[in-house]
C-alpha cells in the first residue's frame, strides 16, 4: 500500500513536471507569386545579401531540414550559383529587447485609510514600499526564405517568401534555427499562416 501511494507521487510529479515545460511558439506567414509554379527548376540556397560572412557556418543545419522538402517540391540542387534557375536566400536576425510590466498586487495608501491603490511601475508608494509588478524581457527571433528568379538583378519581388517569427526570454537564434526551418517546410511555394511549437534541439536555453 505504502509503495503504491509513492509511485502515483512520482508519477503525479513526472506528470506535472513535463505538462510544466516551456514551449517555443511561432507564428508563420507565408506568400507565393499566384502565377508561379515549380516545374523542375535548379536552386541556390544561399545566406542573404546582408547577413554576415558567419551565417554561412549556420547553413548546414538549415540545408538538412530544407533540401529534402525542397526536392519533394520538384526543386533539384544547381550545379553551381551562375546555372541556378532560383536564389533561395536565407536570413534570420533577433530584434528587441521589448519589456513589459504587469501589476502584481495593490498596497495601502496614506490619504485614506483602508483604501488600496496601485503601485506604478516606475515609482514607490507613500510609505516606500516596493515595486508591486512583474518585468518580462522579450526578444523576437526572425527566420525568412525567399526564392527570387536568378537573374542577378535585386530589385525584383520573389516568387515565394516563408516568414517564422517566435518571441521568447532568450537573446540567441542559432539554437532555433533548425526547427524554425522544419516550421517552414509545409509553406515552401506556398500562401497562407500558422502558428506551430518548435523543437529546439538545445540545452538550457528553451525560452
Amino acid at each position: 500500500m505504502r509503495v503504491s501511494a509513492i509511485r502515483a507521487v512520482l508519477i503525479f510529479c513526472v506528470v506535472l513536471l513535463g505538462g510544466c515545460a516551456p514551449r517555443q511558439y511561432a507564428d508563420i506567414i507565408a506568400v507565393t507569386d499566384p502565377g508561379y509554379s515549380v516545374s523542375g527548376q535548379s536552386y541556390e540556397l544561399v545566406p542573404a545579401r546582408q547577413m554576415s560572412p558567419e551565417a554561412q557556418q549556420q547553413l548546414a543545419p538549415i540545408k538538412a531540414e530544407l533540401e529534402p522538402a525542397l526536392a519533394k517540391l520538384g526543386y533539384t540542387p544547381a550545379q553551381s550559383g551562375r546555372t541556378a534557375d532560383v536564389r533561395i536566400e536565407v536570413a534570420y536576425g533577433i530584434s528587441g529587447p521589448v519589456t513589459t510590466y504587469t501589476p502584481t498586487s495593490y498596497a495601502w495608501g496614506n490619504s485614506t485609510p483602508g483604501q488600496f491603490f496601485y503601485i506604478p511601475p516606475t515609482s514607490f508608494n507613500t510609505t516606500g514600499w516596493p515595486r508591486a509588478y512583474d518585468e518580462t524581457t522579450t526578444y523576437t527571433r526572425s527566420f525568412t526564405l525567399q526564392a527570387f528568379k536568378n537573374t542577378g538583378q535585386t530589385t525584383h519581388s520573389p516568387l515565394w517568401a516563408v516568414s517564422v517569427e517566435s518571441k521568447g526570454s532568450v537573446n540567441r537564434i542559432d539554437y532555433l534555427l533548425p526547427a524554425m526551418a522544419k516550421a517552414a517546410v509545409p509553406w515552401l511555394a506556398q500562401s497562407g499562416q500558422s502558428s506551430t511549437v518548435l523543437m529546439p534541439d538545445q540545452n538550457g536555453a528553451s525560452k
